[in-house]
C-alpha cells in the first residue's frame, strides 16, 4: 500500500513537471502540429489526469489595412479552444460556427471602402468564450471597377462640396424637422459654393448620370419635388440614384435591366423649387437590410449610428465612397 501511493505521487509530480517545462501558453517555436487541436468528435474527451490547456485563437490573416473583398481570413486555434466565430462590427461572417480544426474562411463584404473591426472568439466544448483576437481592415474593390455617377470634364467649374460639413449637400447636413441628409449631392457650381442656388441650375440641368458599378436597377420610382429615383444594386452594395428625371431611363433601360460601370442611367431632374434646381442626390446602402430605403420611423442603423436619417438601417455615409472614386479617377 505505501508502494502504491509513492508510485502514484511519483507519477502526479512527474506530469506537473512536465506541464511546467512545457508552458500553458502560445510559444514562439510551436509548430502547426502543438497550434492544431484534436478532432471536432474528440473534444472532451480528455484523460482527468492532464492539465487545462490555456485556449487562444489568432488571425494570422490579413492583418490589417485595405484588404481585397471578398477577404480570406487565415485563423488558427488551439488549447481548449472547440469552435471559433467570426464576426465583423458584431455581424457574424458565417451561418454557423466553425470547428477549431478551420484554418480558412473567405467572405465577401456588402459595402466596401469602409473599416471593420474583426473579433475572432473561441469557445470552449461547453460554448463558453475563453479566447478572442481581432484586427481592423479595410475591404476595397478594385478602383477601375468604379465609375464616379456624373463627368468629371467641366473644367472651369467646381464641384459641389459635399464632403464639407459646412455644406447643405454634405451628409449629416440638417434638413427641417430634426432630420438629417442621408446622401450626398452632387452638381456644378461656378463660384465654389456650399449651397445650392437657382444660378447653378443652368450648369447642371440635363446632366448624365452614370452607374457607378455594374449591377441590376431595381426601381424607378418618385422621389422628391417632381423627380424620380433610380435604384441600382451593384452586388457589394446598393446606390440610390435620386432627383433624376421624371421623362423616363435611358436608352430603353427599365427595372431588371442590368447596366454597367460608367453607363449612363439618366439625367438630374428639375426640383420644383423656385426658378429651378437640378442635381443627384446620392445614398449608399450596404444591402444588409430589406424593405424600402425610406423608414421615416427608423432610430437603428448599423453604420451611421446617433442620426434621425429617416432611412432603412443598413444607410452608410456615401462621403469616403464618392472621395475613393474621385481619388481613383485622378480628378
Amino acid at each position: 500500500m505505501h508502494l502504491t501511493r509513492l508510485f502514484a505521487l511519483a507519477s502526479l509530480l512527474s506530469l506537473v513537471g512536465c506541464a511546467a517545462a512545457t508552458g500553458s501558453g502560445r510559444s514562439a517555436e510551436a509548430g502547426l502540429a502543438d497550434a492544431t487541436p484534436a478532432p471536432l468528435d474528440g473534444v472532451g474527451e480528455t484523460d482527468a489526469s492532464e492539465p487545462p490547456r490555456t485556449p487562444w485563437v489568432e488571425i494570422r490573416s490579413p492583418l490589417g489595412g485595405e484588404v481585397p473583398n471578398p477577404v480570406t481570413f487565415e485563423i488558427a486555434a488551439g488549447g481548449d479552444v472547440a469552435i471559433v466565430q467570426l464576426r465583423a462590427d458584431e455581424w457574424p461572417l458565417h451561418d454557423e460556427p466553425l470547428p477549431a480544426s478551420a484554418r480558412v474562411h473567405t467572405y465577401s463584404f456588402s459595402g466596401v471602402g469602409y473599416e471593420r473591426l474583426i473579433v475572432l472568439t473561441g469557445l470552449d466544448n461547453e460554448g463558453r468564450e475563453v479566447a478572442s483576437d481581432e484586427v481592423r481592415i479595410t475591404p476595397v474593390n478594385p478602383a477601375p471597377d468604379l465609375a464616379f455617377p456624373i463627368a468629371l470634364d467641366e473644367a472651369t467649374l467646381f464641384l459641389s462640396n459635399f464632403d464639407s460639413s459646412a455644406s447643405t449637400g454634405a451628409f449629416r447636413a440638417s434638413r427641417s424637422g430634426g432630420r438629417l441628409h442621408a446622401g450626398c449631392d452632387l452638381y456644378w457650381t461656378n463660384d465654389d459654393g456650399n449651397a445650392y442656388r437657382n444660378g447653378y441650375y443652368p450648369l447642371n440641368d440635363n446632366k448624365a448620370v452614370y452607374a457607378i458599378a455594374d449591377g441590376t436597377i431595381t426601381a424607378y420610382d418618385s422621389f422628391y419635388l417632381g423627380t424620380h429615383e433610380v435604384v441600382i444594386d451593384h452586388g457589394d452594395f446598393i446606390v440610390r440614384y435620386g432627383e433624376v428625371d421624371d421623362g423616363g431611363l435611358t436608352g430603353g433601360l427599365g427595372v431588371g435591366s442590368p447596366v454597367t460601370a460608367g453607363q449612363q442611367i439618366g439625367t438630374m431632374g428639375d426640383l420644383d423649387i423656385g426658378s429651378g434646381w437640378a442635381m443627384l442626390h446620392l445614398e449608399l446602402y450596404s444591402g444588409e437590410r430589406s424593405g424600402s430605403l425610406t423608414q421615416r420611423s427608423n432610430p437603428s442603423y448599423l453604420y451611421v449610428p446617433d442620426g434621425n436619417f429617416q432611412r432603412r438601417g443598413d444607410l452608410m455615409d456615401c462621403t469616403p465612397f464618392l472621395l475613393g472614386i474621385l481619388e481613383g479617377s485622378g480628378f
